[in-house]
């Protein structure tokens, strides 16, 4: 009885895993530094638009990224690292079993001003 159980709970399992994983995608690119080369180990980010389900990733030493097991919808995509950012790409659609592609590029942060040191008298 007990191998029964065991069987039925494993098959249950495994079913689970198939239809999870069916009903997943991918988001992979390429991010670009400022200069148009590729950017390595850069941090991107995707959320879900209504601002769920966020995930983060960094990008290989050829600029690549890859997010697996992607639940279809509308996402928003950034990448960052200190220096650069690029500017968010909103409602980017996400069909299942249908990767998503996305190429970002970087631009540089802009800083505020240095304020020049006072003079003391």
């Amino acid at each position: 009885m007990r191998k029964i159980a065991c069987l039925c709970a494993t098959s249950l399992l495994l079913a689970a895993c198939t239809i999870a994983r069916v009903h997943t995608t991918r988001i992979g690119g390429t991010i670009s530094a400022p200069n148009g080369k590729p950017a390595a180990n850069v941090q991107v980010m995707i959320e879900r638009s209504d601002g769920s389900l966020p995930l983060a990733t960094r990008t290989d030493s050829h600029g690549h990224f890859l997010f697996k097991f992607v639940p279809p919808g509308l996402y928003d995509i950034r990448a960052s690292d200190a220096t650069a950012a690029s500017i968010w790409k909103h409602n980017l659609i996400v069909h299942s079993r249908k990767e998503a592609v996305v190429n970002l590029q970087l631009e540089r942060r802009k800083h505020a001003p240095i304020a020049a040191p006072a003079h003391s008298n």
